[in-house]
């Protein structure tokens, strides 16, 4: 039995099905998508936390006029809008673009954006984004 076992190790039958594992060109396949994967997560990162500053805005501005109890208008929640975007530094859309409509008791602030990142060369993520709020009116005009 040992005679056996030997002839096969000698002729390599047996070592080579049994062997298993990456070969070199299918690891740098999987570091290059690794790569890919690690270089899309980094330049769509500074993206989602643009948006969660947006959305940390859009919050305190609506919990700024609710508390403060003075009438509420369009400019004036765009203008409030403006100071954070300059104070928070956030460039993901221009007020401008911002929509501000009356909705019965409230002020809808709609923020819905999109916002292209290269990946490489003319490759693009696109993310869109959403963004809305409420506003009660305490004194309409």
């Amino acid at each position: 039995m040992s005679n056996t076992l030997n002839s096969s190790f000698l002729t390599g039958s047996v070592s080579l099905r049994k062997q298993q594992g990456v070969t070199l060109i299918s690891f740098f396949i999987y570091v290059l998508f690794g790569a890919m994967v690690l270089v899309g997560c980094l330049k769509v990162l500074p993206v989602y936390m643009e948006n969660i500053k947006l959305q940390s805005i859009l919050n305190s501005v609506s919990e700024n006029f609710s508390t403060s109890g003075s009438a509420i208008t369009k400019s004036g929640i765009k203008e409030k809008l403006s100071k954070r975007f300059i104070i928070d530094s956030v460039k993901a859309l221009p007020v401008k673009d911002i929509k501000v409509e009356r909705d019965g008791e409230f002020w809808l602030v709609d923020a819905g954006y999109e916002k292209r990142v290269s990946l490489i060369s003319n490759i693009d993520i696109v993310v869109n984004f959403t963004e809305t709020n409420k506003v009660q009116i305490a004194n309409a005009r």
